[in-house]
């Protein structure tokens, strides 16, 4: 059976970069845009901008909105 998955936010822990896709299998061209809610980071320019490559952190949210849905997900434990 199918997993259909709301998620409002993300945490990225124990990889270098993460990619998060709204159709299965993980293809390049549903991969969806997150924004760091935190601070600015002088040392990870992922945080700074809109990306599809996501880094360590808990205070990932959707560029698209509060909720969106999920399908997949690949990380690399090198960037």
């Amino acid at each position: 059976m199918p997993l259909d998955l709301k998620v409002h936010r993300v945490a990225q822990v124990g990889f270098a970069v993460c990619k998060i896709f709204a159709k299965n299998e993980c293809p390049d061209d549903a991969a969806l845009v997150m924004r760091w809610s935190g601070k600015q980071s002088r040392s990870d320019p992922n945080k700074n901008q809109p990306t599809i490559r996501i880094t360590p952190g808990s205070l990932w949210l959707f560029e698209a909105g509060r909720e969106v849905e999920v399908a997949s997900w690949h990380c690399d434990l090198e960037g």
